[in-house]
C-alpha cells in the first residue's frame, strides 16, 4: 500500500517554544545524511512529512486542550490495559480525541512532555506508549508514537546545547559556573524546572534563569543552542536530560515512517 504524501505525524505538546524544539530536532536529525535517509527525502522532506496539530491549520494540540475538550465531551478511557496512571490516561485521551476527529489516524503522534524533574514521569510514558503502541500494532492501526521528554524542561537541552559564541558568554558561563558548583551544559539534568524566583530570591539552578543569563534573553540565541549545536555535543552531555531517548525514537519511530514512505 502506498503511504499519502505528506506523512500526518500529531504534535502534542505545551507551547510553541517546546513545538519547534521538538519538530526542528526531528527535521534536523533526517536531514543528517549519517542517518541513512535516502537523498530524495532529504532533498524534499516537506512532501514527507507534515507536523500539524488536530487539524492543518494547527501547528500543534496543547496538552492542557487536549484535558479541556476530553472533560466537555466526556471522553472515555475505560478499557485500556496499560499502567493505571497519568501519562497512560493522558496518551489515550489524545488517541482517542484524534480517533473521534478524523477518518484515518495521522502517521504518527510526537508526544512532547516536560518531566519536571520526576523521573518517573518519564518511565510512565514509556510504558503507556508501549501499550498503545503494541494495542495499535495488533490491530493493524498503522500509527507511530514518538517521544520527546525534557528532563527537567526543555530549557536543559537548550543548556546541553550552548557554547559561547563571544567573550561576553564565555564570561557569563565562567560566571554560572562558579555559582553552581558545576557546568550546567553538562549537567542540565541537575536543574530546577519551572521556578526561577522565590521569596527567598532568585533559584540559583533555575533552568530558565541560567540560559537567560548565557544567552542575554534572546530568542534567537536560544534557537541557535539547538538549531546549530552537533548532534555529538548533544548526544554527550543530554543523555541525562533525555536527548538521547528522543534520537532513539526518532530513528525508530519518525525516520522509519520517512523510509517506509520513501521506499528503498
Amino acid at each position: 500500500m502506498v503511504a499519502e504524501l505528506p506523512l500526518r505525524w500529531v504534535v502534542v505538546c505545551e507551547a510553541v517554544g517546546d513545538c519547534d524544539l521538538a519538530t526542528g530536532l526531528a527535521d534536523r536529525y533526517a536531514l543528517e545524511p549519517a542517518h541513512g535517509l535516502g537523498d530524495w527525502i532529504r532533498d524534499d522532506l516537506d512532501t514527507y512529512r507534515h507536523w500539524r496539530g488536530l487539524t492543518d491549520q494547527d501547528r500543534f494540540m496543547p496538552w492542557k486542550w487536549v484535558a479541556a475538550v476530553a472533560k466537555q465531551r466526556r471522553l472515555r478511557v475505560h478499557g485500556y490495559k496499560g499502567p493505571e496512571t497519568l501519562p497512560s490516561f493522558e496518551v489515550l485521551r489524545v488517541f482517542r480525541l484524534i480517533a473521534l476527529s478524523e477518518e484515518k489516524l495521522p502517521a504518527g503522534l510526537l508526544l512532547v512532555r516536560d518531566t519536571d524533574a520526576d523521573r518517573t514521569r518519564r518511565q510512565e510514558f514509556t510504558e503507556s506508549v508501549r501499550e498503545l503502541q503494541a494495542l495499535l500494532d495488533g490491530r493493524g492501526a498503522g500509527m507511530r508514537l514518538c517521544l520527546a521528554l525534557p528532563h527537567p524542561e526543555a530549557e536543559a537541552w537548550l543548556l546541553a546545547g550552548f557554547e559561547p559564541e563571544s567573550a561576553e558568554e564565555q564570561e557569563a558561563l565562567e560566571v554560572v559556573r562558579r555559582d553552581l558548583g558545576y557546568d550546567p551544559r553538562l549537567h542540565a539534568d541537575r536543574m530546577n524546572p519551572g521556578v526561577e524566583v522565590t521569596a527567598q530570591g532568585p533559584v540559583r539552578s533555575s533552568t530558565k534563569r541560567v540560559l537567560d543569563a548565557l544567552t542575554a534573553g534572546d530568542s534567537d540565541r536560544r534557537r541557535r543552542c539547538w538549531a546549530d549545536a552537533p548532534f555529538e555535543r548533544l548526544r554527550a552531555r543530554g543523555g541525562d536530560a533525555g536527548l538521547t531517548d528522543f534520537f532513539k525514537d526518532l530513528d525508530a519511530q519518525f525516520l522509519a515512517s520517512l523510509r517506509e514512505a520513501g521506499g528503498p
